[in-house]
């Protein structure tokens, strides 16, 4: 299982600017460290031999991922007011967690040991849907739509994308292709994106489609090998084709970083991908934001997949360089000491992280970060810094000072 420790690392800010030509993209400077106003938290430690699905993360900055731990042990976490909570018991074979901005989770269920027409998709205790099998991992809107992918024949080549509606009930399948249509996503105004890929080609090639409510576009035209697209609620497209990232906006295609993988856009436009190292090799975070790239320290690991929110906070994979484990990294807004769960307030909803700082796991918990709960700056949580907390607590209708 995932622990967390004192070690919990806050990366700071290191203004060093350099200029790059053509290589990402154009004339962008880049920036050493996170962005203004934001900083970056490791959330997770979870050790040899375990592994983090992709992290979902939604507007209030709560971040849902999975951990599994050879050979068929997987549960569902939650990062939330500071807190890792573990919302699954590991009876059942949970991953591939995603949440709305209220909250609102949905994940992949099986037996412990799943097979080929056993998994299906879970909304807390309730079944959302069941069919056929495997299921890839869902991801959700702010409207309770929900996506995936399925395998519908014995061949795992051919795959189709499907949409479930929360609040009616109804689901239809989105593609009908019979290719692999895979790694669907959906905004908030219903529209979906995905790759099509068709292994009968040699050397395969794939393409990005949308789906409009029922209206299907091609967004990419000739052959090519294209992956990973992600949509904002503007209809935004970005895809990583070959070694670039590309863009799609309103008809229009360009190239907006010339070598990066696996990008992610927010409402503002902020892209999130990675690079890789040009001296190890290994891939390492970056992110676009109001014409500016920002490469932040990775402590020396594979950075990988990622989901963006609308302020630009990030929760990103990480693994170990020999790949023996993957944890969650967090590039969050930059909070005020003692508010853990980032509303400008310090509250009774606070309590709960800074208890937690102070006491050291209780049991099914974990310090998600506790450089929030440090006031006195001595590098660990301790009573000095409760009594602080304790005087420094306020009813939940005052607003800290200067915080956004």
């Amino acid at each position: 299982m995932p622990r967390s420790n004192g070690d919990n690392l806050r990366l700071s800010t290191i203004l060093i600017v350099a200029f790059v030509a053509t290589a990402r993209g154009g004339e962008f400077p880049v920036v050493e460290g996170p962005p203004p106003g934001f900083e970056v938290v490791r959330l997770t430690n979870g050790g040899f031999q375990v592994f983090s699905s992709i992290p979902d993360i939604n507007d209030r900055g709560e971040v849902t991922w999975a951990h599994f731990t050879p050979p068929f042990e997987s549960s569902v976490y939650v990062y939330r007011d500071g807190v890792v909570t573990r919302v699954t018991d590991g009876t059942l074979y949970e991953d591939g967690s995603t949440l709305d901005n209220e909250g609102r989770m949905a994940w992949r269920r099986g037996p412990t040991r799943p097979t080929a027409n056993d998994l299906y998709i879970a909304d807390w205790d309730a079944v959302v849907f069941t069919g056929a099998s495997p299921l890839s991992w869902p991801k959700d809107n702010d409207v309770g739509q929900l996506v995936w992918d399925t395998t519908l024949k014995d061949n795992s080549n051919v795959c189709e994308i499907f949409e479930f509606t929360r609040t009616t009930g109804a689901w239809r399948q989105v593609s009908s292709e019979g290719l692999s249509s895979q790694e669907p996503k959906i905004n908030n105004a219903g529209v979906i994106v995905w790759t099509t890929l068709d292994f009968s080609k040699n050397p395969w090639q794939s393409r990005i489609l949308m789906d409009d409510h029922g209206v299907l576009t091609n967004l990419t035209q000739g052959v090519g090998q294209r992956q990973g697209p992600h949509l904002n609620d503007e209809g935004v497209v970005v895809w990583q084709e070959g070694e670039s990232i590309a863009r799609w906006s309103k008809g229009r295609t360009e190239v907006v970083i010339q070598s990066g993988r696996a990008p992610r856009i927010n409402n503002d436009g902020h892209l999130f991908f990675v690079e890789f190292n040009s001296t190890d090799r290994t891939p390492d975070p970056f992110i676009l934001k109001d014409g500016t790239i920002f490469a932040m320290a990775d402590e020396n690991l594979r950075s990988s997949r990622s989901n963006i929110n609308s302020f630009g906070e990030v929760a990103w994979q990480v693994f170990a360089q020999d790949g023996s484990s993957s944890d969650i990294m967090l590039l969050r807004r930059v909070g005020n000491r003692f508010d853990f769960d980032g509303d400008c307030r310090v509250d009774m909803r606070d309590m709960r992280a800074m208890q937690i700082c102070v006491n050291r796991d209780p049991e099914g918990q974990l310090l998600g970060d506790c450089t929030r709960g440090d006031g006195d700056g001595d590098q660990d949580v301790d009573l000095d810094d409760f009594e602080a907390f304790l005087a420094t607590i306020a009813g939940p209708g005052t607003i800290t000072p200067n915080c956004q």
